[in-house]
Order: C-alpha cells, then structure tokens, then sequence
C-alpha cells in the first residue's frame, strides 16, 4: 500500500526535481517503513563497493574529494563537497571511491564517486572544477557543488586529508 502524507508536509516546489523526489516519497511505502537512520561512512582514500539495503529505495549521499597539497609558501585549497537525494534500487551494487589528498607542491586532490552505470555516477572533483552531467543522477540537491567546501587542504609543504563518502538511508 502506498504511503500517505496525512498533514501534507510533502510539497511539490514546481521544478522537475523536486517533483521526482515528492513522488518518490509518496509512492515508496519502505519509507513510512522505516524508522531509524543508518549511515555508511567511507573515510579512508580507496576503492569499496556497498550493496543497497533490501526496501531502501531512496538514500542521501555525501562526497567530499580529496584536499590540495600545500606548497612551499601557501596552503593548499579544501575539495568540494556535494550532498543530494538519489534514487536506487535495492540489491543494487554501487561503486565507492574516496579520493585521496594531493601529495605535494600543490598537487590537487583525488576525485570521490558514488553509483553504478546503471542509475548514474555522482562526482566531487578534487581539481575544484564542477561535477557536471555526472550529478545528473542526484534528484535533489542539498548543497550545490560550487557553493560547498571539502576535504581538509594541505598546510605549507603538507599533503591534503583524503575525502569522504558518506551514505544515509
């Protein structure tokens, strides 16, 4: 049975996303089923895969590239965080990379993905550039790519902090 929004907080905003999402929401019954928040960190640069949760349908998904060395005389620059809604399928395999800080002499730091080629691939990229079509497969966004900050930036002559991915569901 689908879920109902019986105080009608759930809104649609009027733009394409936002009304994607409403549907989602309202359409999705593992969600009036679900209770309790789990969130999956992955903090250490690398590889990983993360398998959807059985009823998960919808998560939250947080990737911070990895921070700018610094060099001899500066600091080097955060990465950049983005933070949105993605629509998955449970079972679904997803890829998981956390990119690694820049090493030197104001190396940039690595790129952070999440997805799979099937539902789309999201990704905050080191080089401080923006994500481009590759955000497509967020449905909402939390944070826009060019307006938030990321991982650590390296301290003069230090390496940059790896970056993150966090996923909420």
């Amino acid at each position: 049975m689908p879920w109902t929004d019986p105080t009608n907080l759930l809104t649609d905003a009027g733009d394409p996303l936002t009304s994607e999402l409403v549907t989602a929401l309202k359409n999705n019954a593992s969600h009036a089923r679900r209770s309790t928040l789990n969130i999956k960190s992955f903090t250490v640069a690398g590889s990983y895969t993360w398998v959807v949760p059985p009823l998960v349908e919808l998560i939250r998904v947080t990737l911070v590239s990895g921070g700018q060395a610094g060099t001899a005389t500066i600091s080097g620059e955060s990465g950049v965080q983005i933070t949105g809604s993605y629509v998955t399928t449970p079972g679904a395999t997803m890829s998981v990379v956390v990119g690694a800080g820049g090493l030197n002499n104001g190396q940039s730091g690595g790129n952070s993905t999440f997805g799979n080629t099937a539902l789309g691939i999201v990704t905050a990229r080191g080089d401080r550039t923006t994500p481009g079509a590759a955000v497509a497969a967020f449905v909402t966004w939390d944070i826009p790519p060019w307006m938030a900050r990321g991982g650590l930036r390296g301290i003069v002559n230090g390496s940059g902090r790896p970056g993150a991915v966090y996923i909420e569901y």
